[in-house]
């Protein structure tokens, strides 16, 4: 009898507790931060803070993505059939469908350089380093005075071709200068947390400043929209 008292009581408890809650999923992280990665993203974004209240940079900043295009967008769609009928089948895409890479640049003005890979082409360091050649060529061509007076802000991720050791000499030779990104951290990159919606993406930028605010508040945890 004491050993059934003890388990209704627990079960009354557990109950009592839940009565005030309410059940929630936590929202989906991109990954684990372990403490360092998250003391790293509080450097990284204090530095950004104190030289963007300094000397606000946004302005200069130039920001990249890249996106899969697929050829065909298979989904299926409803269907006005009789209460007998079955709906049409829709036969689903193959395992590796035909895509194509769209590599994209802009800034707080809009789209710089865009560019479309061939198909099934990935990028490469090799590939990346001519990218940001064209890329300064279009960025004289629509932003002479910008980079003669001041100098372009480049942001990029850490993917390997944007660390590669060749893209790091290219950059050093152009005197391109590459605002540091602290790994596993797509919500400081304003492509990622706009799910590149490039016109949010475009506006986004501004609000950085915000985003690094709230690492630094957070102490390194992600900023959850």
């Amino acid at each position: 009898m004491e050993i059934r008292h003890l388990i209704s009581e627990l079960i009354r408890i557990d109950d009592a507790e839940k009565i005030w809650k309410i059940s929630r999923f936590g929202k989906w992280v991109p990954y684990k931060l372990t403490e360092d990665q998250k003391e790293n993203r509080v450097k990284i974004c204090s530095i950004h803070m104190a030289r963007q209240k300094k000397d606000p940079f946004l302005h200069r900043f130039v920001t990249c993505d890249e996106k899969w295009v697929l050829y065909d967008n298979i989904s299926r769609t409803r269907q006005w059939v009789d209460k007998k009928e079955s709906a049409a089948p829709t036969p689903r895409g193959g395992l590796h469908p035909v895509k194509r890479l769209l590599c994209v640049w802009w800034d707080v003005r809009g789209v710089i350089y865009r560019e479309l890979l061939p198909k099934n082409t990935t990028l490469n360091a090799d590939i990346y380093c001519q990218q940001l050649q064209r890329l300064q060529e279009a960025l004289q061509k629509k932003r002479g005075k910008l980079t003669n007076r001041e100098g372009v802000i480049l942001q990029q991720d850490n993917a390997r071709p944007h660390t590669a050791k060749c893209t790091q000499e290219f950059l050093g030779r152009q005197k391109l200068e590459v605002l540091a990104h602290p790994p596993c951290s797509p919500d400081v990159a304003p492509s990622d947390y706009h799910l590149f919606r490039l016109k949010h993406s475009i506006r986004g930028i501004f609000s950085l400043a915000d985003r690094w605010k709230i690492v630094i508040e957070q102490k390194g945890e992600y900023v959850l929209d």
